[in-house]
């Protein structure tokens, strides 16, 4: 919960920032969402949103002579799969006393509302991005060795879900023991991956031990799923996804390539043709939705790859590396999110990866159970701001994706 108080809230509630005034430290981009997981359809009802999938055409079918009998009957087999929508919320407190000490400047309380407000909304924005990529048990990431009783650095195998400013909770691999609740992180830092927290960490945080947002799971007990499922669950070959076996549907599994090599053209083109062989479309029909999607890391090895062929233009001598508003390879386009993992890139018809929203769900500021956006809480000189999602993400055809796993950090 972001509180705004007389401390929090500091100059703002002295003077007026225009809001393009504000310089922003804090990495909360999240431009993968408008690409990756554009609005999608579905019928929604009992417990979530439904859509049909045909994982066996009829076959029923042959070239015969004209005194043959009639080919066999056979049939096709459609399933529903089934996605259950997820909760995001956010909360902002605004205290009496911000109100009051705001009183002298009739802009400034509005001001400092909508300012964090606004703040909260794009940082649930870019949690989610985060959300694309994990498989919607919650994990952020997980100690990378044995840690010391300090506050860190401590690395992590990822950072890439996490921020200064967030809170979480250390919670050990077996899920029996919480280790630290409602601790916040002070530092990221991006190239070594090392975590920063704000107070020392309890002894005995082991190597593999977890990271969850803060209250988001119980105090006791394994956690429980409450994010949508993303990519990491979506691609896969094996498994139950959205209540249909790919053990038993072959045409619900994705393809995979176990790398173990920086991302180059060969791997590339073999995803590529998994894709198309598998799903049986082929890229001209894709062209405009087919995209590779992965860390930037991982596309500055292939920017590296393109510097000794640099193209020139007949004007001027500019040197061109085969691309202008974003890099392609084959016609393909590359979307980069430094929330994905940098060890694995996700080749597919994104067309088919869709987010799925409830009526009035998406993300927005509460207003239905007083008309307005500020709730006074009962009993306390302050108000309560919330946000609200209520949404998912469903891959529609899984064999038109191939995940490329276990590529080589690049340099960062």
């Amino acid at each position: 919960m972001a509180t705004i108080d007389t401390s929090t809230a500091g100059e703002l509630l002295k003077r007026l920032y225009a809001d393009w005034d504000i310089q922003d430290l804090i990495n909360l981009t999240h431009p993968a969402l408008a690409i990756a997981a554009r609005e999608g359809s579905a019928q929604l009802g009992g417990s979530g949103f439904y859509f049909p999938v045909r994982t066996k055409s009829n076959f029923g079918h042959a070239y015969i002579s004209e005194t043959d009998d009639l080919p066999t009957g056979r049939r096709s087999v459609v399933k529903q799969a089934v996605v259950s929508p997820t909760v995001h919320a956010g909360v902002v407190q605004l205290t009496g006393l911000s109100m009051a000490v705001s009183s002298g400047n009739s802009m400034a309380f509005a001001r400092v509302f909508d300012e964090n407000v606004q703040e909260t909304l794009r940082s649930m924005a870019a949690y989610k991005e985060g959300a694309l990529f994990r498989d919607g048990t919650g994990l952020l990431t997980q100690f990378n060795s044995t840690a010391p009783t300090s506050a860190g650095p401590h690395i992590m195998d990822d950072v890439a879900y996490l921020r200064e400013g967030m809170y979480v909770d250390i919670i050990d691999e077996t899920a029996t023991t919480r280790h630290n609740e409602d601790l916040e992180i002070l530092d990221v830092n991006w190239v070594t991956r090392g975590v920063t927290f704000a107070s020392a960490i309890a002894a005995g945080v082991a190597d593999n031990d977890r990271l969850y947002i803060a209250s988001s799971q119980a105090s006791t007990g394994a956690p429980v799923n409450k994010e949508p499922i993303g990519l990491a669950a979506s691609v896969l070959a094996s498994g139950t996804y959205l209540g249909i076996d790919r053990a038993a549907d072959a045409n619900w599994q994705s393809s995979a390539i176990t790398v173990s090599a920086l991302l180059d053209e060969d791997v590339l083109m073999r995803g590529r043709t998994r894709v198309t062989q598998e799903s049986g479309i082929d890229l001209q029909s894709m062209a405009r939705s087919f995209a590779v999607l992965t860390h930037p890391t991982q596309v500055d090895t292939l920017f590296r790859l393109a510097i000794p062929r640099v193209q020139y233009s007949g004007s001027g001598n500019a040197a061109e590396l085969g691309y202008k508003d974003a890099p392609m390879f084959g016609n393909i386009k590359f979307l980069t999110s430094y929330q994905c993992p940098s060890n694995v890139a996700y080749l597919g018809d994104f067309s088919y990866n869709q987010s799925l929203y409830t009526p009035n769900g998406k993300l927005h500021i509460d207003t239905e159970y007083n008309g307005a956006q500020l709730k006074w809480v009962s009993s306390k000189d302050a108000g309560l701001v919330f946000m609200k999602e209520y949404c998912a993400f469903a891959n529609k055809r899984p064999t038109a994706f191939c995940a490329l796993r276990s590529l080589t950090d690049a340099t960062r």
